[in-house]
């Protein structure tokens, strides 16, 4: 081989060990040249982290009000607070207790009152007073009405009220029976031309348990069980040809189911609706005889007829669900009787009220 020859494969594979090696030198110099193109600055490593930290711990956005619409048509929860408690993880409202009452007056009128005392084989007729239709009788006076409630949950409540009223007139029987006869209550004979004093005296206790099939925003329903004390108390007296008084007083309870229906058209206001009835009759129709602390007792036999029924309506205004206001008007009916052998008590009548007072929820 000639020297040439040896002289230009050489010089080949020079060249090709430096292009080969070339790159491998010119490396580092381009690292070297271009680092602050690959190497972020502190100040963006910053915001990196920040927004890192800000996507992880965020607070989830709040649905918009067409999204809560969506739910409340999709899950029938109407955003309201009414009674119901908060709703748990799994979707179901936890037991939750609220407490409230309201205090009221209530001006009171009794109307088509009917009473019947006898004492004995004494008295037993029927008395008619505070007919509409007499002016004669004013029973016009004030009463307090007074209800607490318990809520447990969102379907059910425990409720309880309370009105006492006294009513009182004199000289109203002597106007009445002017020109007419009079009459007997228990022993006592009263002839027309007495000036007598006439004073009644009603208490009505109730207790319920409420189910509320329907709470919504803007409508609830309620549908009650329970039970109704009454008590009516008669005191006439004769102010003039000698005194003479007479006194009644009669009791019961009776079974009362109710219905009531509340609608709300904007948050503080509401407008109410509710009524309630009620009966039970009881006879024994022989006496016997038992043993009471080792005596012997003879027990009467009897009969007890007891009615009630009541309608109320009213409005409320409610601030921020705590502390309100309410008027509203009621009318209670109310019969109550009780025969034994030697007496007998009978009274019937209504009570017409307006009443006005204050509300608490808590």
């Amino acid at each position: 081989m000639s020297r040439h020859r040896i002289s230009a494969v050489l010089l080949s594979r020079a060249l090709l060990v430096a292009g080969c090696a070339l790159p491998l030198l010119a490396a580092p110099a381009t690292a070297q040249e271009g680092g602050q193109e690959f190497t972020p600055s502190n100040e963006e490593l910053d915001r990196d982290l920040d927004e890192s930290l800000a996507e992880e711990y965020s607070e989830p956005e709040a649905p918009s009000e067409a999204a809560k619409e969506d739910h409340r048509d999709c899950c029938g929860h109407d955003g309201h607070h009414h009674d119901e408690g908060p709703d748990d993880d799994d979707g179901h409202d936890r037991l939750r207790l609220r407490f409230g009452g309201l205090a009221a007056y209530a001006w009171t009128n009794l109307g088509n009152l009917e009473l019947s005392h006898r004492e004995g084989n004494s008295g037993g007729g029927v008395i008619e007073l505070a007919q509409e239709e007499d002016d004669d009788f004013e029973f016009d006076n004030g009463a307090g009405m007074y209800r607490a409630w318990i809520g447990i949950g969102r379907y059910v409540s425990l409720q309880g009220g309370w009105f006492h009223g006294r009513f009182g007139d004199t000289n109203a029987l002597s106007n009445a029976t002017n020109g007419t006869p009079g009459f007997t209550f228990g022993s006592t004979r009263f002839n027309t031309g007495d000036i007598v004093e006439i004073n009644q005296e009603l208490r009505v206790a109730d207790f319920d348990v409420v189910v509320h099939p329907l709470t919504l925003k803007w409508i609830r329903l309620d549908f009650s069980l329970g039970a109704r004390y009454a008590y009516w108390a008669t005191r006439i007296e004769r102010l003039n040809r000698g005194y003479t008084k007479e006194e009644d007083r009669i009791e019961g309870l009776i079974p009362m189911v109710g219905f009531g229906i509340t609608v709300s058209p904007v948050a503080p206001l509401s407008f109410f609706l509710r009524g309630k009835v009620g009966t039970i009759e009881y006879e024994r129709e022989g006496g016997y005889y038992r043993r009471n602390n080792g005596q012997r007792r003879y027990v009467e036999p009897k009969e007890r007829e007891h009615t009630s029924a009541e309608l109320d309506a009213g409005m409320t205004f409610t601030i921020a669900n705590t502390f309100g206001f309410i008027v509203g008007a009621r009318l209670q009916y109310i019969e109550l009787e009780r025969v034994v052998p030697d007496r007998s008590s009978r009274v019937e009548g209504y009570a017409s009220s307006l009443y006005a007072g204050v509300l608490l929820n808590f």
